[in-house]
């Protein structure tokens, strides 16, 4: 269902690269398990993030909000990823979303658009968080 939505995202907004980053079993990191719109030599594919909880996917994680990274609030929250994504991070719009389970934080979605097409804006992020409640629907069926 989660690649299903990758796929829909990248067809729907135009979005390059899209990176399911999911949690690791004693929930120490991040590792990206699957990945649509990215050359098999891309660092996104492999990224493994170490949490350390005053970092900025541990905050999004606990918080369960999205966050559009840009050039209004780079500077700010760039210093908070971790190490190895930084570089992947440092110059691309980026709509970051965690996942979870029953209020339990399963891993992030990130997003970004082709580099040649136009900016990341306000309806795209709306869309984007519109199919990513649908995907935290499906997660999360009401008994």
């Amino acid at each position: 269902m989660l690649q299903q939505l990758l796929k829909h995202l990248r067809a729907e907004l135009g979005l390059g690269r899209l990176v399911l980053m999911m949690l690791n079993t004693d929930k120490t990191r991040l590792e990206a398990r699957f990945a649509v719109g990215l050359p098999p030599t891309d660092p996104l594919r492999g990224l493994i993030l170490p949490l350390t909880g005053n970092d900025l996917f541990s905050a999004l994680l606990k918080k369960h909000q999205p966050l559009w990274l840009d050039e209004s609030n780079r500077a700010t929250f760039l210093p908070r990823l971790p190490e190895a994504a930084r570089h992947a991070l440092a110059s691309n719009d980026t709509f970051i979303s965690p996942l979870q389970i029953h209020g339990e934080p399963l891993g992030l979605l990130l997003a970004q658009r082709a580099e040649e097409k136009p900016s990341l804006g306000a309806d795209e992020f709306r869309l984007f968080n519109a199919m990513q409640a649908v995907a935290h629907e499906a997660l999360n069926p009401v008994c």
